[in-house]
């Protein structure tokens, strides 16, 4: 039987074959932002975000922000009873800078960073 039952899905239009795809991740304490450097010709494919520890007694909401082109953009909200973790398919070719507003602990940022 073999290991791979499924066919692979097409390499995006802005994939050559001879790119690397890569495990990302970013732990961002709260009061801090990070510029994500790419680099030229990478992209970053941001996919998850998660709170990290939660105690029982502090109910929170978090907005999750990206600044790019000098633009603030809020691309998700965590919740620490309903939403402690969120999914997206976001594609950035250029740096950024990403950021959260959480008062209390860590927000963890997950993707694939293709590199040519």
């Amino acid at each position: 039987m073999p290991l791979l039952t499924m066919p692979l899905p097409p390499l995006p239009f802005f994939c050559s074959l001879s790119a690397t795809m890569k495990f990302w991740g970013l732990e961002v304490k709260n009061g801090e932002s990070h510029d994500v450097i790419l680099g030229k010709g990478n992209i970053l494919k941001l996919s998850l975000a998660s709170l990290g520890e939660i105690k029982e007694e502090i109910e929170e909401s978090v907005s999750l922000n990206i600044i790019a082109d000098r633009k603030k953009i809020v691309v998700g909200t965590l919740h620490s009873k309903r939403q402690p973790q969120q999914s997206f398919q976001y594609l950035f070719s250029e740096d950024f800078r990403i950021s959260h507003d959480r008062k209390h602990g860590s927000v963890y940022f997950y993707g694939i960073k293709l590199e040519s």
